[in-house]
């Protein structure tokens, strides 16, 4: 009888980039998807549509899930930050996604809400602060910190000592380096 509990994962926005961070929960096993709240959808891709973020704490209590993800990108900063917020309020435990095919130096910080997909790389002291979102391929040097509900999209590669501000957004391929003047 040596079952393993999994939690049951959340997650907070329906639309393209919930339902790529439900994919990669689902194909690397690493949460119980519970489904999708959205505000403005009534149904989701993966048969689960929990229903509006109005039904967050009771259906936390009531145990429908343990923990949530914020799958809602840089379009929307506003509310990515805001349902950070009232998770945080309402004392729902924001979960942390990493592939299992990026790597992460055992000296990384990793914030609450992190997600981290594919092909990453976060070297010796990178902190990534609550809520962000490392798409595909992403590469962060030593000693570089991404602030709070920042957004890197694919391909993004980051040298050292290189700070991200909050709710900071960097596009496809960008390269930012340290120590220009």
């Amino acid at each position: 009888n040596n079952k393993i509990c999994m939690q049951k994962l959340a997650i907070i926005g329906a639309s393209d980039l919930g339902k790529l961070i439900a994919h990669h929960v689902i194909v690397t096993n690493s949460f119980l998807f519970a489904g999708f709240y959205d505000n403005n959808i009534n149904e989701a891709e993966f048969g689960v549509y929990l229903g509006k973020t109005d039904n967050l704490e009771s259906d936390f209590s009531s145990g429908v899930f343990d923990c949530i993800i914020i799958g809602i990108g840089y379009t929307n900063f506003f509310y990515r930050k805001h349902f950070f917020d009232v998770c945080n309020k309402l004392n729902i435990p924001l979960a942390v996604f990493v592939h299992p095919s990026s790597f992460v130096d055992k000296t990384v910080k990793l914030g609450n809400g992190t997600v981290i997909l594919p092909g990453c790389v976060l070297d010796r002291n990178v902190e990534l602060e609550d809520n962000v979102f490392l798409n595909v391929s992403c590469t962060i040097a030593h000693d570089s910190k991404i602030g709070k509900h920042s957004f890197l999209s694919p391909a993004v590669s980051i040298a050292g000592y290189v700070t991200v501000g909050e709710q900071g957004f960097v596009g496809i391929g960008s390269i930012i380096i340290n120590g220009l003047d």
